[in-house]
C-alpha cells in the first residue's frame, strides 16, 4: 500500500544521500553523553522501527544507531496520555 511506497522511497532517499535525519544539535550531544556514561537510550515513535532506523542511522551527524539500545513503535501498543 502506501506506506510501503512511502517506506521504498524514504529508504532510496537515505541511501543515495539525498535526505537525512534531522537531529537537533542538543539530542547528538546527548546521546554522546549518555552512551559515555552508560545510559541506554530506546527510541519510541508512531513511525515504523524501520523509519526511525533510517532517520537516525543516516543524521546530518552521521550514523547515530550505536548510540541508540533499541527502537519501538506501535506494535509494542498504541501511545496514552
Amino acid at each position: 500500500g502506501l506506506k510501503a511506497l512511502q517506506g521504498l522511497i524514504w529508504k532510496d532517499g537515505y541511501a543515495s544521500g539525498e535526505l537525512k535525519g534531522h537531529v537537533f544539535a542538543d539530542v547528538f550531544s546527548a546521546l554522546q553523553w549518555w552512551k559515555e556514561t552508560g545510559v541506554q537510550v530506546y527510541i519510541y515513535s508512531s513511525g515504523s522501527v524501520g523509519a526511525q532506523k533510517l532517520l537516525f542511522g543516516s543524521s546530518k551527524f552521521g550514523d547515530l544507531l550505536s548510540l541508540i539500545a533499541g527502537h519501538f513503535d506501535t506494535a509494542v501498543g498504541a501511545k496514552v496520555e
